[in-house]
Order: structure tokens, then sequence, then C-alpha cells
């Protein structure tokens, strides 16, 4: 089946030698000094190996399918096996054994785990199939071969067990491979019909042969060896490189940011490589898997090194009644859980600024492509970023732990192809599925999952195929939707998430400047819709000027610019109507900001002298001998930028 488009993030860098049967980082072997051959496989190429549970998996799914025995024919004991991600509505990767693309091993949310091979699987399984085949005549044989569909009138047998939909093989009467492909007709219509389409082959046939040297067996340990030139010429650019960065920032101090994956790892081994002992700064969201605090604190041990550790606490529980589910367009839990804490920590640990180096590949992502490989935090001021793996695919970074026998994650080998929140709507529903059967918080984030749906008028399809993660669904999501029958109705979210308008609540919390009705030119007036907390509100109006609060009025001013009162009126001066109206909408935010703060606490980062700070009620206050009217920390803000219509019980 053909997939999403393909991206191109970097050079295809897979090789492989047919002479040890092992995968090479370069055009030549190191052990046996044989030429390597490319390896055919789909962009963008961001290849790693498959562990234990991963072959496992695999070989389970294809003796499931076609028959006992079948994966272990088409893994053979002991082959090193590579996983290539490709783009798919979910999870799906090319399985590459023997330097060959044998299939596709592709989860469908709603209904698990399929492979789906291609001509080099199917052929290493002719004489092992027990399940899912198909029989046509030799001239059908001929006519199919040239890339049309299996008919009807030349099958001569089939599994009657095929279900429509399934994977099959087609094969000849000799037993000769005709390919792979998907049932559109059961296996006892294939046999009973004289007419209609049963199979719709995957791949035109070409003439193969199973390699010589299948299978021989081969380690990590080999697969090391073979590309040890390419690993030391890696590691000699990225030890250059890093010690050019912190050259050229010499007046900062040296950090590495630690998440508990295996990019941020190996970037910690070459900055020590590279002769520096760098503070680490570790961010807990509150969301990390137990194993991933583990493996940090036992990382920072092992080497001896200053933990900086930054901590959200409970903040994405307590805002996600505010905000909603978090998606992938729609990443609010990034600013609260993620941006926030950690800009407090590094303030306030590095208020000279840091060189922070980060485990950031342009395979990741084409946004992670575009990023240079130093860049200025914008978030952060005095903050520089910059990673030595730029362009390391991931078979890369793991022969690199592998090689300096790096104590990693164990959860890579329990199935996850990527380490970050348990609940991050980035993961695909194939690692959500099973995070949260075993995650303590899994049961709590699936009631508030339900809640919402139900809430909002959404079917329980929404939270079973992952649907939560999509806020405008794609048009991939779309079509699975329709292929599975699923309502989906939300409410309409004006300007969010992704848009540069603000919220709907946000746009209503002033309902309008009333310009016409102002006789004054220089004046822009507008009504709140509903009463301000002006006590505490008026305070952080300090950001725009000296306030001066009457309690017993309810007025505030701000000298000549701004009169707000308790009931929620507000009335703005300019040096004409534009002007005033634009004063309107800056107090507007930061009013917003004050009734709404959810305590990230981005803005107190941004903060040069310190007035702004969290108190323990978990929002924002501001001390006023300290404010300097700046207006640095009116950056971007959650509740301004993600607030949706409605709020909902957690």
């Amino acid at each position: 089946e053909p997939t999403m488009g393909s991206v191109i993030l970097g050079k295809l860098a897979l090789y492989w030698c047919e002479e040890c049967n092992l995968p090479v980082l370069g055009k030549k072997c190191g052990i046996c000094s044989s030429a390597t051959r490319p390896v055919k496989h789909t962009p963008p190429g961001d290849v790693r190996p498959a562990f234990e549970r991963d072959v496992e998996t695999i070989r389970e799914i294809v003796d499931r399918q076609f028959g006992k025995g079948c994966g272990e024919r088409l893994i053979p004991s002991d082959n090193i096996v590579i996983l290539n991600r490709i783009p798919d509505r979910d999870r799906m990767e090319e399985v590459i054994v023997s330097g060959h693309v044998v299939g596709n091993y592709r989860y469908n949310p709603g209904s698990g785990y399929r492979f789906l091979l291609k001509l080099e699987g199917a052929l290493r399984l002719l004489s092992y199939l027990t399940k899912s085949w198909v029989k046509v005549d030799e001239e059908a044989a001929e006519f199919m071969r040239k890339g049309n569909s299996v008919l009807a009138p030349g099958v001569l047998d089939a599994d009657p067990n095929i279900k429509k939909g399934d994977e099959v093989v087609v094969l000849t009467s000799n037993g000769d491979l005709v390919g792979p492909g998907t049932a559109k007709l059961t296996g006892m219509e294939m046999k009973e019909l004289n007419h209609g389409l049963c199979v719709r082959l995957r791949q035109k046939w070409r003439a193969l042969e199973v390699p010589e040297n299948y299978e021989k067996g081969g380690s990590w340990a080999d697969a090391i060896k073979a590309s040890m030139n390419s690993l030391l010429n890696h590691e000699k650019e990225a030890v250059a490189f890093v010690k050019k960065t912190v050259d050229r920032h010499s007046h900062l101090p040296v950090m590495v940011s630690l998440s508990g994956g295996k990019d941020s790892l190996a970037v910690l081994l070459l900055v020590l490589n590279a002769g520096y002992r760098p503070d680490i700064l570790f961010l807990d969201t509150g969301l990390e898997f137990p194993e991933t605090i583990e493996n940090v604190e036992r990382t920072v041990k092992r080497y001896d090194l200053k933990l900086v550790r930054a901590e959200a606490g409970n903040a994405f529980w307590d805002a996600v009644g505010h905000f909603g589910p978090p998606s992938k367009d729609y990443r609010w839990c990034c600013k609260v859980c993620k941006l926030g804490p950690t800009t407090r920590k590094i303030m306030e640990e590095y208020p000279e600024g840091v060189l922070s180096f980060i485990g950031q590949r342009s395979y990741e992502s084409s946004q992670r492509a575009r990023k240079p490989q130093v860049w200025k935090n914008p978030w952060v001021p005095g903050q520089i970023g910059a990673s030595p793996i730029q362009h390391w695919t991931a078979l890369h970074i793991w022969l690199y732990l592998f090689w300096k026998r790096a104590e990693y994650n164990p959860l890579y080998e329990m199935g996850l192809a990527r380490i970050g929140c348990w609940l991050c709507p980035a993961s695909d529903q194939a690692d959500y599925e099973a995070i949260r059967k075993v995650h303590p918080d899994g049961e709590r984030w699936e009631k508030l999952l339900r809640k919402y749906a139900e809430d909002n008028g959404l079917t329980d399809e929404w939270v079973d195929y992952g649907l939560w993660k999509w806020k405008t669904p794609p048009n991939f999501v779309k079509d699975l939707m329709k292929e599975k029958g699923i309502r989906f109705r939300q409410k309409t979210r004006e300007g969010a998430p992704g848009g540069t308008e603000k919220p709907t609540e946000f746009l209503r919390f002033l309902k309008g400047e009333s310009y016409e009705s102002c006789t004054d030119e220089l004046t822009a007036e507008g009504v709140f819709t509903r009463p301000l907390s002006m006590e505490r509100d008026s305070k952080l109006l300090t950001v725009l000027g000296t306030p001066h609060y009457d309690a017993e009025t309810g007025v505030c001013t701000i000298g000549k610019l701004l009169t707000l009162t308790t009931e929620g009126s507000l009335s703005a001066k300019g040096k004409d109507r534009k002007d005033a109206a634009k004063n309107v909408t800056i107090a507007v935010e930061v009013l917003f900001r004050a009734e709404e703060c959810v305590g990230c606490g981005i803005c107190t980062g941004r903060c040069p002298t310190g007035a702004l700070f969290i108190n323990e009620e978990n929002i924002v206050v501001i001390k006023p001998e300290l404010c300097t009217h700046c207006r640095a920390c009116l950056v971007k803000c959650p509740v301004t930028d993600f607030r949706g219509d409605r709020e909902f019980e957690v």
C-alpha cells in the first residue's frame, strides 16, 4: 500500500556488506574491506536497530498471518535487523534483513499490527506458507506479473480462512512467486466465484534470488567494526564542533540537556570526549517514565556531574482542565510543562547565560532539519543552543552508544522508538496503546479523555483511534475516519490552534471597542464580559506603568493612559484613535493573562529584574518596586495563544 509522501531530511546513509551480512555506515566494510551496496529504503532514512522485543513482535505477527515458522524464516536467528520509520497514519517501519526491505511493519489504530510483505520477503516464505496463500494457473500468473491484479478466473485454490483485507501471497501451482498483496474477497469466494477482483498485488513482479548469506548471523559488535571508520570520523567532527563552539562562547558555562533519550546521551558522551565537565539539565515534566528518571540519575552519578533539575510538578494536571487535551497541532503542554520550568531554572542558575548542547537531529523532522547547528533560544535571553549530532542518523547514534558501552534507557528495548512524556500526542498510537496499560496514570488519562469526549459531543472512537491527538485532522486522518465510519464533531475554535488570531474566549473577553461613541478622538473604550479581580490584576498592570488603585471606588488608573473599574469598563488614551485602540489591546492582554494564569512561569523567566514570581497559589504576581516597565515579560503566553472555548472538569 502506498505511504504518505516521503520527506528528504538528509542523505540516505545505510549500506550493506554482502560478504559479512552486516549494515555499514559507509561504502567500504571495516571488517573484510569489501565494497558495500547502498540499501534502497524510503526517506527520510532515520534507520535504527531492531531490538530483541521488536524482532519477537515481528516474528509473532508474521507467524499469525502466514503460518508457524514463517517469522523465523523471514528473520533468521542472529541476523541483524534494521528498522526504518516511514511516513504513514501511525507507526510503520520498513524491516531490512540482509540489506533488503522484506516488508513493512505497520500499526493500524483500532486493529493492531499487521505485516505487509514485499517481494523480497514473500520469496523467503514460499515453501513455509501454511496460511494466507492463493494459487493461480501459469497463464494467469504471467498476466499478473505485468502488474495486473488477481481475478477470479485465474484462481486455482486459496486458503479458505482468508478474510477480506488480509495480507496474502500469490503463487503458481508449481510454487513460484507471483507476489504479495491484499485480499479483496474471502478465500472461499475466490474458490467459488468465477468473476471479480480477488487480490490487489502490492508490487510489480521482478526476478529475485534469496541472498547466499541470508542466514549468516552477526552481532552488533561486528556492525561496530564494520562501521568503525565512519564512527571515528563522525566522532572527530562532533568533538571538533564542541570545542569550536565552546571557544566561541568561552564566557558561558557549558551544559548538556539530558532527557533520558538516546540522542542527548550521545551528546553528553561527545562533550565529555571533548574534555569538558558540563552541568546536566534535566526537565522533569511530571509526565516522565520512571525508567527515564532512573536513567538520568544513574548517568549523572556514573560521570560524577552536577545535576540541575527543572520540575513542572503537577502543572499538566492543573492546566489540562483549562486548555483541554493537548494535540500535535495544539501543544500547550510544551509551554506549560517544558518551556516555563526550563526558562525559570536556567534564569535562576545561569543569569548571565549558558551554552547548552542539545540532542537535536535533522532526520527527526523537517522543522529540525531547517534549524541551524547553533542557535539562540528566543525564549531565554543569553542561552545558546548547539547540536553536535545534527546530521547523524539514529543508527549512527546507536552504534556510537553500543561502541562506548553507554547505559541507555531500557525503554528502548521494550519496544518504544522514542522517549518523552508518556502521554505525548506526538507519540505513535502504537506506543500509546502499550504505554497506557502499564503507566501509573494511564487509567486517569483514559478517564479524562473520555469525559472530554462526552462533554464535547465526540464519539468513543475519538479516544480509541487516537483522534484526540489532532484539533484539526489532516487529510490522512480524515480518510481513516471515513474508512472506519467515525463521526467527528467538535466545536469550531476561532484562531486556535495554529492560527495567528487569539482563541474565541480571548476575543470575547472584551465586548468590543466602542470607538464610534467616543467624543474624544484620542480615546478608545471597552467593556469586559465579566467583573475583574482588580485588587490583584491592578498589580500586574505595573508592566504598563505605575498603577493607582482605589479600593473604595474600584477604579484603577495608570497615569493618563488607562482607566479601569472593577465592574469591567476600560478607557485608554493615545496620540490618536489607532494608538488608543492599541493601548486597549495591550491592557486587555495583560488582564486576560492575570485572570487566566496557570502558573507556567514563562513570563517570569523573561523578567530581567526578578519582579515577576509565582506565588503559593500558583499564579504570577509582581513586585512593583522591581518592575522597570520594560515589557520583556509580554512574550507568548499559553492562556492567550491556546485557550479554548470551554472548560471541563478533571
